[in-house]
């Protein structure tokens, strides 16, 4: 498979400047969602669902906790930052995107567990940049195996050109600006027609015998505007994304101890 870096065309926004780095018993194969809505297995019927109605992680939530599954999440929002030259606020950027990252771990399935990674972006002037953002799920195989394929959800998909599914978790690629272009209406009014579009993806795990409140699951979002490139290694708790520069993308990066997300911990991101 080719390794070599994966080139990401430049993006068309401008509300955004350039900002720095600081800042699931039977096995589950989705990949994009197969089967019928009326399949016996619990997880894949949701996310059949899941996809083919549009429902945001808390509506699928819902369903699979009505269906006797037990669901935990750990969210948090985050505003965009600004990264203007004269360091000022201007005012056609006094409303900013936010997006809020939930990550969500489902057992009791009838089947093996499931770790899932899901974003909603608010935009007031949308204008997705071209290149695709990149989501990464990783933990240490200490604590977890993988069990089946990855689910990607709406406008995500798998990345065909390097190695990026792993036992150890998986980076995955998402078309925002596709999604834009598809469902957003057009040419909203900035600051009074907000529009809210999102996604996700997961995997299926095992457990290991380990203590719930030592294992840890690590996810990455890689928001890019500008051509840019990247590689992908695999270290201690999961894969790593590697970008080629630190000034055409911004991330958000954090994780759970599996403890922390039974417990609905509260993402803040200082300097994401």
């Amino acid at each position: 498979m080719d390794e070599s870096p994966k080139k990401v065309e430049k993006g068309r926004r401008s509300a955004i400047k350039t900002l720095g780095a600081g800042a699931l018993a039977g096995v589950f194969v989705p990949k994009s969602v197969r089967g019928k809505s009326n399949s016996d297995n619990l997880l894949e019927r949701s996310l059949i669902l899941r996809e083919e109605e549009g429902w945001p992680v808390d509506k699928w939530r819902e369903y699979l906790i009505k269906h006797g599954a037990d669901v935990y999440s750990a969210s948090g929002k985050l505003q965009v930052p600004l990264n203007n030259a004269d360091d000022k606020a201007h005012v056609e950027e006094l409303e900013r995107s936010w997006i809020t990252i939930t990550l969500t771990y489902s057992e009791n399935l009838g089947s093996d567990d499931y770790i899932d990674l899901s974003w909603q972006w608010e935009y007031y002037t949308p204008d997705a940049p071209i290149p695709l953002d990149l989501v990464k799920i990783g933990w240490s195989d200490n604590d977890y195996v993988r069990s089946g394929e990855p689910w990607y959800g709406s406008y995500v998909s798998e990345i065909t050109d390097k190695d990026s599914e792993f036992n150890t978790g998986f980076v995955a690629e998402y078309d925002s600006s596709e999604q834009e272009q598809s469902t957003l209406p057009y040419n909203p009014a900035p600051g009074e027609d907000k529009t809210i579009y999102g996604s996700g993806c997961g995997m299926p795990v095992k457990t290991k015998d380990t203590d719930p409140s030592k294992r840890r699951i690590e996810f990455d979002y890689y928001h890019t505007w500008e051509e840019t490139t990247y590689d992908i290694s695999v270290g201690p708790n999961g894969p790593v994304v590697n970008p080629g520069s630190e000034t055409a993308q911004w991330v958000a990066e954090d994780g759970a101890l599996e403890t922390e997300i039974r417990d609905g911990k509260e993402f803040n991101w200082d300097n994401a």
